[in-house]
Formats: C-alpha cells, structure tokens, sequence
C-alpha cells in the first residue's frame, strides 16, 4: 500500500510524518503492561510500518519508545535495506534518539553488532534541530513517538503528514493506564489544523488512513 508513497522537499526543513496504530477507543500504547497488550495492529501493519520507514532519510524516536523497542536489529535486516535502496534511499537509515538522560540503560538498548550507530540528541529546540537536518540533506523524516515526543512535533507546528492505522481493538482505561497518539500537551486551537484525508484504505478489519496538513 505504502510502497511507492511520496513526499514534499521542503527548502528549509525535511517534511516529517508520524505513524501510529490505535485501538478504535484512541489508545496507542498501554505502558504498565506493555507486553500483555501488544502488538495493537497486525502483520500487515507492521509491514506498512516498515515500508514508511524505507521511504524516510531519518527515524526519530524518543527515549521511551527506544527502550521499548530494539529498533537497531531491525534496520539491520538485509531486506530491509534492500528494500530502501529500491526506493533510491541510503541503505542505512539513520536513527535518531531524543532524549536528555542518555543513560547506560538507553546505550545497552542500542548496542549492535551491525554497524548502527544510532544519533542520540539532547535538548528540547526542535525547529533547530529541523534546520540542522535539512543542512546534513535529511529531506524526509518518520517520528514514530512516543505520544510525548509527538506532541511536541505537533506543538512546534512541524508534523507535514499523519498516517493512523484503526485496529479492531477496544481497551478502555484511564489515567496512565492508556497513552493516545498525542500527550502531555494541550495544542491550542489554532495548532489542532485542518488535516486533509489523503487516503484511506481497509485490509482485513483494519483502516489505514493518510492526512496531510
């Protein structure tokens, strides 16, 4: 589906896009027990997962969802980098860590015996860092979360593009049992956009949809 998606060259700054996967009830992640309730989506949206990935020039992920996942072992896969260079892409792509405690705990996590070597920056500037990133020619990049990291992309009014898969999953809960797509900020009025349906699409009793601001 998202094999031959394209994406804007901005001149100033890459055109970011997140991608999430949540429950019909708007739940995305369940951190107290994480393992107990996922994977929320399928096989087949872990595989639009990583074809949005080999479309990007960099992955942003924040400290929570790097400890979450060993995202490192699966950017090493050969098919995975086989399949970015199908898409005119570098074969490595570069990963990219926010967060202001790179602790021993973060730098275990991103350990491999594949070369990875995982950007891991500290501080808050994100229009800065959105700068510095066109200069070094990174002219699309995927922020995949977590929820808080996105919120701040969204805050900084720099998230071009929104692709949400819908699973076929209520989970209920409240407080910091459940996480949405987006928290810790309330975007004011002006800054909730007027996101335009690109496309929408259904496999299984899934739905992938596609926004752009």
């Amino acid at each position: 589906m998202y094999e031959s998606v394209k994406f804007p060259v901005l001149p100033d700054r890459p055109c970011f896009y997140t991608n999430f996967v949540s429950t019909l009830d708007g739940k995305v992640a369940v951190p107290p027990h994480h393992d107990e309730y996922w994977p929320i989506g399928s096989d087949a949206d872990h595989a639009e997962l990583v074809n949005l990935r080999t479309h990007a020039d960099a992955l942003i992920h924040g400290r929570g969802t790097a400890m979450m996942h060993r995202t490192v072992d699966s950017l090493a896969r050969p098919e995975f980098k086989a399949a970015r260079l199908e898409r005119g892409k570098s074969k490595d792509l570069l990963y990219i860590i926010i967060s202001d405690h790179p602790d021993e705990d973060l730098k275990k996590q991103i350990i491999n015996d594949a070369g990875i070597e995982p950007l891991i920056i500290a501080g808050n500037d994100l229009p800065a860092l959105a700068r510095e990133l066109k200069q070094k020619g990174i002219d699309t990049a995927l922020v995949e979360g977590g929820p808080h990291l996105a919120a701040s992309f969204f805050a900084a009014d720099l998230v071009d593009e929104i692709f949400l898969t819908l699973a076929p999953k209520v989970f209920g809960g409240g407080g910091t049992e459940t996480v949405t797509m987006v928290e810790g900020k309330l975007l004011p009025p002006e800054k909730t956009g007027d996101w335009q349906l690109v496309s929408v699409a259904s496999i299984g009793n899934e739905i992938f949809l596609r926004y752009r601001k």
